[in-house]
């Protein structure tokens, strides 16, 4: 046809003209436009009627065909559309909602002509069918199924099992969409007929269906699961694997070879007919439908296929148990080599088995509506599902009450994957019973029970989903990332691998409990908690520890709740943030190592504590920064190990930690103090309790600055422990000081207020303190002719006091006699005798002698010159 387009621009004024019709722009030759050629149709058929169609030519005409108009006659000519609207009277079908028998039977009869006849849609009129409960529709292959806007409505009844469409094992190529699905869950008769009643079905899809398309349907009020698919596994030889020898298998050639990390079948396993005829594929299952087999540690063998000569064909490296492996042409056996090499000694055998799963694959559920439904929103069971764009909603009054449950087919369910939903308001949300490699990504989930990865899964990704009043529990392998959380919770628990990271937590927690060591990583996650947090229960800790330890590094808890459980060592927590609220159980640390990370408890009412309810436990912080942090550990029971390392601590607190008892180590090494006290009587920076810290082993306080800005402030107490190893040294304090006697303190280069050792500085023999041999103190006051200082050439306790008979002496006092000295323990006047005991308790008189040590003795030395 020779035509064209009017112009749009005027050239004249270089305005553009803009027509009023599409039928005024277009011509269809250079003089006529599309408007007048329509209306010289219109007239020439003006007078038209049915009645005048007469001598139709149907010739080279089958029964699809439309009649037309062609070259001045009427004609049949082919209906090229292929898609066939469904003729109500013709087929006697109602679609008023009435008389379910003859709808279904009729409606089925009209589907399997069309498919017949090659139509490749299906459309129904508008309107509602009552559909048969003992009668589903049932879509034939390579057909769309075309609801036209009109609803399917089961008829009322008192069955435990009916569906309303039915797509048969072995079907492909369907899709069903464009209507309603109803159930009759509210009318519905569940006493006639004793059972759960869980199994009312919208959609069921069996066994081999491949290719089958769900869309832009409402399903909804189901007794049992608004889309269900169903896998039926076919086990041919239960005992197949049940004989074993050590060694592997060349896949080049499938000659045996010698191997002792590998274990291998001893003889031939036919492939079922099945497999090689009608499916061309097999499955190795473990156990049935779930584990791995007995005494199978590893999922993973190769396959060495053979003719039936025995002749080598193929091979497949690396398979997994429940892996679709395809059987090469002509191949009629096969031999498995396992990767371990412990051999199976089970007398029950492996119960590894040789089936062919029947299972759906590649299920696309895209942008539909699905509520109501007592038991789940979708079932699905199989390989290569698609979940798209749906909203699902509703669902409960049935077990489990989810909206996803992925459990019938446990290792058979492979690649899954569910993205851009809308999952809201049911009493589950998502279940992964038995899985592999599930992709859950860009769904918002709300006010949705609990979500489970259970054990058996693996490789399940969670990624970039919005969660809000919401919870998951992972148990199995998951990777859980990128998700923005709402007053909602994870849980980390069981023995399965996690990558927890890059997660949003408002208002919400993270709980860690799991069974093996290091098996969870919590990376790169930013949690936030402020006045719209609506719990305020003990279990909504931002931030929970339980059981055995893990990987913390790199996350940023901003007005966080913390809490351990935990009473294991090991814990790793590597470049935190940590800005800390209070808890209404106190906030406590998890044992282990904290390297590089912040506390901010400026807003905490009061210490941080250590887990210290049973011994053994180890607190390791290196590089880390405290800003207004105090730290409490309980008398309850002792802990091993507490160090500080290369730690800065900046407070207005009137302390910094505050221990009663230790069992091992404690280690000030190499930090800085910047303490500014608020209270006028403040506390010793390091406060111990003097009458509970007595099994400590060593405390060394080395190469540390303490400052104290505005009021002075004692280090910590040094003269009332008797710790073996007791060592304060190479130390900066500045406007702080310390208590220097006890007899197992070894004080060296501290710089106090700017002089080195001033302890040891003194203006004669010194009459109290314990003094070690060789120990020196310098003079005071340094003269010609005089002398350096003085020299300990006798370790023991310094007394000018001797012992006097018949003399009162008050509790405390420390007397000489004979090189020996002893220290009051109560009030009372000496005897004639003096205690002569070197250990223990003796009475003397009214008053008892506590053996303290021999006395220190004491030369000048170092004579300086007039």
């Amino acid at each position: 046809m020779l035509g064209k387009i009017n112009r749009l621009k005027d050239n004249c004024d270089d305005k553009f003209i803009y027509p009023l019709t599409v039928s005024k722009a277009v011509y269809v030759n250079e003089t006529q436009n599309l408007q007048s050629k329509l209306a010289g149709i219109d007239q020439k058929f003006a007078d038209f009627s049915i009645e005048d169609i007469k001598d139709v030519d149907f010739s080279d005409v089958n029964e699809r065909g439309l009649i037309a108009y062609q070259n001045g006659s009427w004609k049949v000519v082919p209906d090229i559309t292929n898609s066939y609207t469904l003729e109500l009277e013709k087929w006697e079908v109602s679609n008023e909602g009435t008389d379910a028998v003859n709808t279904s039977q009729h409606l089925n009869d009209a589907l399997q002509w069309a498919s017949q006849m090659g139509y490749d849609e299906f459309v129904l009129p508008d309107g509602t069918y009552l559909i048969d409960e003992n009668n589903p529709i049932l879509i034939p292959s390579r057909m769309t199924f075309n609801l036209g806007g009109s609803k399917l409505r089961i008829q009322d009844n008192g069955l435990e099992r009916y569906t309303v469409i039915l797509i048969e094992n072995n079907s492909d190529f369907i899709r069903i969409t464009n209507g309603e699905i109803e159930g009759d869950r509210y009318t519905h008769d569940y006493e006639t007929v004793s059972g759960t009643h869980e199994w009312g079905m919208g959609i069921t899809v069996e066994h081999h269906s491949r290719y089958i398309h769900i869309d832009f349907l409402n399903i909804y009020n189901f007794t049992g699961d608004c889309i269900y698919t169903e896998a039926l596994p076919n086990f041919y030889d239960m005992r197949a694997f049940d004989h074993w020898e050590q060694g592997s298998i060349n896949t080049n050639n499938g000659e045996l070879v010698s191997e002792s990390s590998r274990i291998r079948s001893n003889g031939y396993i036919s492939l079922p007919n099945a497999a090689i005829n009608n499916y061309g594929f097999f499955n190795v299952c473990g156990n049935s439908w779930g584990d791995f087999g007995r005494d199978i540690e590893s999922e993973t063998f190769d396959v060495i296929f053979y003719d039936e000569n025995n002749n080598f064909v193929d091979s497949l490296t690396r398979a997994k148990v429940f892996d679709d492996i395809e059987i090469p042409e002509g191949a009629t056996k096969i031999k498995l080599s396992y990767y371990q090499g412990t051999l199976p000694s089970d007398e029950d055998g492996t119960a590894l088995s040789l089936c062919v799963s029947l299972c759906p694959r590649y299920v696309y559920i895209e942008k539909c509506d699905l509520h109501h439904a007592r038991r789940c929103g979708v079932v699905p069971t199989g390989k290569h599902l698609y979940i798209s764009e749906n909203k699902i909603h509703h669902i409960r009054g049935a077990s489990p009450g989810c909206i996803i449950d992925v459990e019938d087919g446990y290792g058979l369910n492979q690649n899954i994957r569910i993205y851009n939903n809308h999952f809201y308001d049911s009493r589950i949300g998502v279940a992964f019973v038995s899985t592999q490699h599930v992709y859950f990504y860009g769904n918002y989930m709300e006010r949705l029970g609990q979500s489970t990865v259970w054990g058996e899964c693996r490789q399940v990704h969670i990624k970039d989903n919005i969660i809000n009043s919401s919870s998951w529990d992972l148990q199995g392998e998951a990777l859980f990332s990128g998700n923005t959380m709402f007053h909602s919770s994870v849980g980390s628990r069981s023995s399965g691998r996690h990558l927890i990271s890059n997660n949003y937590f408002y208002n919400s927690s993270l709980g860690l409990d799991k069974k093996i060591a290091y098996t969870s990583l919590v990376n790169s996650n930013y949690f936030f908690r402020d006045s719209n947090n609506i719990s305020d229960s003990s279990d909504s800790n931002n931030l929970q520890t339980s059981g055995t330890p893990q990987m913390i590094q790199d996350n940023i808890l901003d007005e966080a709740r913390i809490y351990n459980y935990s009473d294991q060592n090991g814990w790793m927590f590597i470049n935190n943030f940590l800005k800390i609220i209070p808890g209404t159980l106190g906030v406590t640390i998890a044992p282990g190592m904290y390297r590089g990370c912040y506390f901010d408890c400026a807003d905490l009412d009061s210490p941080l504590q250590f887990r210290v309810n049973s011994s053994g436990y180890k607190y390791e912080f290196k590089d880390c920064i405290f800003n207004e942090a105090q730290f409490f550990a309980s008398y309850d029971q002792p802990m091993d190990l507490l160090r500080f390392e290369q730690c800065e601590i900046n407070s207005t607190q009137n302390r910094f930690v505050y221990f009663r008892d230790m069992n091992g180590k404690v280690e000030f090494i190499n930090n800085r103090f910047n303490m500014a006290p608020s209270d006028d009587n403040p506390d010793n920076i390091i406060s111990l309790l003097t009458s509970r810290f007595v099994s400590c082993e060593k405390f060394l306080v080395k190469d540390n600055t303490f400052t104290s800005s505005g009021l002075s402030m004692q280090v910590m107490p040094l003269s009332e422990f008797p710790i073996p190893d007791f060592q304060f040294r190479d130390n900066v304090l500045e406007n702080t000081t310390i208590n220097p006697n006890n007899q197992n303190l070894i004080l060296c280069n501290n710089l106090i207020n700017g002089i080195k050792d001033p302890y040891f500085i003194v203006s004669s023999a010194p009459t109290s303190g314990y003094f070690r041999y060789r120990q020196k103190l310098e003079e005071a006051n340094l003269e010609p002719g005089g002398y350096i200082g003085w020299i300990c050439i006798q370790e023991g306790t310094a007394t000018d006091l001797s012992w006097q008979p018949s003399t009162n002496y008050n509790a405390g006092s420390i007397i000489h006699h004979n090189g020996l000295v002893y220290e009051a323990v109560n009030a009372g006047t000496s005897s004639g005798s003096a205690p002569t005991h070197t250990s223990g308790n003796e009475e003397d008189g009214e008053v008892t002698w506590e053996y303290k040590s021999q006395k220190a003795v004491f030369k000048p030395y170092g004579l300086i010159a007039d």
